[in-house]
């Protein structure tokens, strides 16, 4: 259905969707947002709908006297019926692929205008207080801000290139999970946000309604089939699916920190890896407990471990490896030389020639590593690249105190120097010092590509 006042009725809702503040600054919006109320025809389900997440996230009550006609729908404080109806739409995943194989469509969700607007200002609401409170896991990188596949690959490349450059071996496995985003129990969900993120009450409440009774028809031109229910999986094409995802994962990092396992992830991506002396079963043996204590997680958590597709290298000195890999075999995991992690192809000599020669022929390598340093040194990256960085002190005053140096560690090999917290400092610390201390991050980006090109010509 299309409602043509919903525009008009919505602006006022604008204000809530960049408000990390609750009541305390949005009290003073609460006039704004009658006058345009009364001011406009009033439809049932625009109303229950925008009532309904602002009433359950404590960003602004209705007075009992304003809203006669609103106030039947917001004392239930749910999440609105006739918004949890996805539309799957199947796409062709290249036009030249046959049109009569199902295996070459893609199947899009399709959700209602407004119950995007609805959870946008929920997940703000909801991200602000996982801020707050320390909820999030450190070590994930998926849809946080700031954070990206790009920061989550520089940190566990510049560990293993450090164990390597020190003359240890580095194993890494790949975790590959199956549908995982379409398995999360609604019940083990609404635990954690209760146990594990601290939401009760209404709010918690309004989470139940916003999973249950959900259903999903497919589309395809003038065709629609029958409305099937939900069961279980965040919803898909939503807002608050991946973050409610992130939220359903966070005991497996626990499991993973009890085995001292180092680990990142990026939403169902996860890898875990260990520093280790060729002939030390030690790390080997933890390993392989980890990965049975994570199997068991998974299964009580209606997950599933894909082992077929999950994989594992060995990195290190080529002399020492097969040594490495013949212990692994031990616990049954079979190694491989190269294997994509995270859309970049990383092999066993940790030289990305793979990577370099298939994907990123054209690639500025420089700009984007000067990017995320910039990034770094501003706030606007993740606490773990932050702290790789540290600034340029010298033993006396000199003219180069405050211009923005970095220092740079002392490493060995060609492994070290290819670590991200040596080569990345080594490289700004060349930039001139008014591209290191550009205002805003435009002005970096802008500056840096004119000196890339100059350089580049010179």
């Amino acid at each position: 259905m299309k409602f043509l006042i919903l525009p008009e009725v919505l602006k006022p809702l604008r204000y809530f969707l960049s408000c990390p503040e609750q009541r305390e600054v949005c009290d003073g919006r609460e006039s704004t947002l009658c006058t345009a109320w009364k001011s406009r025809p009033q439809h049932p389900l625009i109303c229950s709908s925008i009532c309904s997440v602002l009433g359950a996230f404590d960003i602004w009550q209705p007075a009992a006297n304003s809203f006669p006609y609103v106030l039947f729908f917001c004392t239930g404080l749910i999440f609105p019926e006739s918004l949890k109806t996805a539309v799957i739409k199947p796409i062709l995943k290249k036009d030249n692929l046959d049109k009569t194989q199902m295996n070459n469509y893609r199947p899009i969700s399709n959700l209602p205008f407004l119950s995007k607007i609805i959870e946008k200002a929920v997940s703000q609401q909801l991200n602000y207080f996982l801020k707050q409170n320390n909820c999030y896991d450190a070590f994930q990188s998926g849809f946080r801000q700031n954070h990206s596949t790009e920061t989550a690959l520089t940190k566990v490349f510049n560990d293993i290139c450090l164990n390597t450059d020190s003359g240890t071996m580095s194993v890494l496995v790949l975790l590959d999970l199956s549908a995982a985003f379409d398995t999360v129990d609604h019940n083990i969900l609404l635990k954690r946000l209760e146990s594990w993120a601290g939401l009760s009450g209404t709010v918690l409440n309004w989470f139940k309604t916003y999973l249950e009774n959900r259903k999903y028809f497919v589309s395809i031109d003038n065709f629609t089939s029958e409305q099937t229910c939900i069961t279980c999986g965040v919803p898909q094409g939503s807002i608050l699916g991946p973050l409610l995802f992130n939220i359903y994962m966070l005991p497996l990092a626990q499991i993973i920190k009890n085995n001292k396992i180092n680990y990142h992830s990026y939403a169902d991506d996860t890898q875990i890896y260990i520093t280790m002396s060729p002939g030390d079963r030690g790390p080997v043996q933890a390993l392989g407990k980890c990965i049975e204590e994570i199997n068991d997680w998974l299964c009580h958590n209606f997950l599933q471990l894909n082992k077929n597709k999950t994989e594992v290298i060995v990195f290190g000195a080529k002399e020492k490896r097969l040594q490495v890999t013949r212990e692994l075999q031990s616990i049954h995991l079979k190694t491989t030389n190269q294997a994509r992690n995270l859309g970049v192809v990383m092999d066993a000599d940790l030289n990305l020639e793979k990577h370099i020669k298939t994907i990123t022929k054209s690639a500025y390598y420089h700009f984007k590593v000067l990017m995320l340093v910039y990034k770094a040194l501003n706030g606007l990256g993740p606490k773990y690249i932050s702290d790789l960085l540290t600034q340029y002190e010298p033993s006396r005053s000199l003219r180069s105190s405050g211009s923005g140096l970095l220092s740079v560690p002392r490493v060995r090999t060609r492994h070290g120097e290819a670590a991200f917290s040596f080569y990345a400092l080594y490289i700004w610390n060349k930039l001139p010092e008014s591209l290191r201390s550009a205002e805003t991050l435009s002005l970096f980006k802008s500056r840096l590509k004119t000196h890339l090109f100059s350089a580049a010509f010179e």
